[in-house]
């Protein structure tokens, strides 16, 4: 988290892995969410990178980084918590590259516990929650 000198909560930096119609959604949806910053977008296609970026300069403050490789997003400490948005035959493949960092990763569909969870755990830690399921609310 990135700490503000005046006075305002810290940002949360996001990175957006997968640049398609999902990632800008997530976009729309972080906006709601006092101190979110999308720092970082990776994706193979510069098109959907663009879009992405656009989303992120419309609806947040600043500009993205952009990556060509997801690989060079994870490595670059440019993020403090990472949305996954690319098509779902990639997240395993991706999951096993984010495992490799030492990242907190909390993965379960709707109804299984995960908000009590993390509440539980976060008591003394910084972290987030965020879902754009409505069945989430576990």
């Amino acid at each position: 988290m990135t700490q503000s000198n005046s006075g305002n909560p810290p940002r949360l930096r996001y990175g957006i892995i997968g640049a398609g119609m999902m990632a800008r959604e997530h976009v729309r949806n972080l906006a709601l969410i006092t101190g979110s910053q999308v720092s970082a977008i990776a994706d193979p296609d510069a098109g959907s990178r663009d879009s992405a970026a656009a989303e992120v300069a419309q609806r947040l403050s600043g500009e993205p980084k952009l990556f060509i490789d997801h690989h060079d997003l994870i490595a670059s400490d440019q993020v403090d918590a990472l949305i996954i948005a690319s098509p779902n035959d990639t997240h395993k493949a991706i999951l096993d590259d984010v495992f490799r960092r030492r990242l907190t990763i909390i993965v379960a569909g709707a109804g299984f516990g995960k908000s009590t969870l993390l509440a539980a755990w976060a008591t003394d830690r910084n972290c987030a929650w965020y879902t754009v399921s409505p069945d989430d609310v576990s």
